[in-house]
Order: C-alpha cells, then sequence, then structure tokens
C-alpha cells in the first residue's frame, strides 16, 4: 500500500511539472529555434484531466472530498455513524456508473482513433476516468466506517452502481425523483458534492 501510495502521489507531482514546464519549452521553442512541440496544448489539458482525477483519489483517500457542512451538525455516535454509511454507499454507486460510463468513452474513443499529439491517442490520455473514479468509489467505501460490517453495508454501492450501469433499463422510463431524492438526502448527510451532482446528471440521463 505504500508503494502504491508513493507512486500515486509522483504520479500527480510529474503531471504538474509536465504541466507548468510544458508551455515554457513551448514558448522558448517558438523564440529561439522557430519549432514548437508537436501537440503541447491538448497534453496540458489532457493532464488536467489527469491531476484533476487523480487528486480527487487522494483526497478521497484522505478523506477530503469536498461536502457540504450539513453532515457535521449530526450529533456523533450511531446516527453519525448511520449517515456516514448511507452516504458512502450512495456516493461509491454513483461513483461506479460514472466509472462505467468512462469506460464506454473509452471504447468509442478508441474505435475513432483520435490523437491528441506526440502519436498519443486520447483513450490512452482518458484512461484516468475510470481509474479516478474507481479508487474514488473504493476509497469511500473503505472510509466509510472503522467496522467491517459498516465497510460491507457500504460496498452494496458498488454493486448497486454495477447493476444501474449493467442494466440501464432498470431505470428507464421510470421517474427519477425517487433516485434523486436518495441523492439528496445523502449530500445533507454528508456526501461528495461530485455525488450529489454527477449522481443527478447520471439519473436524469438514465431515466
Amino acid at each position: 500500500m505504500r508503494t502504491f501510495r508513493i507512486v500515486e502521489e509522483w504520479t500527480v507531482s510529474l503531471a504538474l511539472l509536465t504541466m507548468a514546464v510544458l508551455p515554457i519549452l513551448e514558448i522558448l521553442g517558438r523564440r529561439f529555434l522557430g519549432i514548437g512541440i508537436p501537440g503541447s496544448g491538448p497534453i496540458v489539458q489532457h493532464l488536467t484531466l489527469w491531476v484533476g482525477f487523480l487528486g480527487a483519489a487522494l483526497a478521497a483517500r484522505d478523506g477530503k472530498l469536498l461536502a457540504l457542512a450539513t453532515g457535521t451538525f449530526i450529533p456523533a455516535g450511531r446516527a453519525r455513524q448511520i449517515a456516514g454509511i448511507f452516504s458512502a454507499t450512495v456516493s461509491a454507486a454513483v461513483a461506479t456508473v460514472l466509472a462505467w460510463g468512462s469506460v464506454d468513452l473509452i471504447r468509442a474513443e478508441r474505435e475513432t482513433g483520435t490523437i491528441i499529439g506526440a502519436g498519443i491517442p486520447a483513450w490512452v490520455a482518458q484512461l484516468v476516468l475510470p481509474v479516478g473514479f474507481g479508487l474514488i468509489a473504493a476509497r469511500l467505501v473503505w472510509r466509510a466506517s472503522p467496522l467491517w460490517w459498516g465497510r460491507l453495508l457500504a460496498s452494496s454501492g458498488l454493486l448497486i452502481g454495477l447493476a444501474l450501469a449493467g442494466m440501464p433499463a432498470l431505470l428507464e422510463g421510470r421517474s427519477p425523483w425517487p433516485a434523486l431524492a436518495l441523492v439528496i438526502i445523502a449530500g445533507a448527510l454528508g456526501a461528495p458534492i461530485f455525488a450529489i451532482l454527477g449522481g443527478a446528471a447520471v439519473f436524469l440521463f438514465m431515466s
């Protein structure tokens, strides 16, 4: 785990460094050599994606994903524990659906064969999407509770997300309001803001 932690942090740092250095090299190259770096703009744009998603995964690891403060008003004890498990379950389900959708996006990009620059396919640059959402989902489950049964309950969100993503007919033609209500309640109980916005988008789109 420690090795993965180091690799994760160094990957983000390297991406940030490349984002800072590449535009400078582009400017210097054009100024003094009359040539630029092919695809430097799109590469930097996609590195922003990597920094954003890996940064979110790091925040999920440390329990620092941005959330509403309303969850902190719940009295410490069993009530807060149950609220944490519920919000983690809903958030994990949303993250799992988004990870599945990211895989579909990558498949589509791979078929089109888009190149962002320097011979790098767009789908390779987008691999961070399912990886990021997957890490976030897993870490939300892990941090849902210090107790094994709490984590087990929260892990049901992963299964729910897989079921919804794999069988979209479960939601087609149905009212999105019950699912939206669950997302809103989870947000009030401390679910990350991405889960509220992403969950609303997912259920409105799939219904």
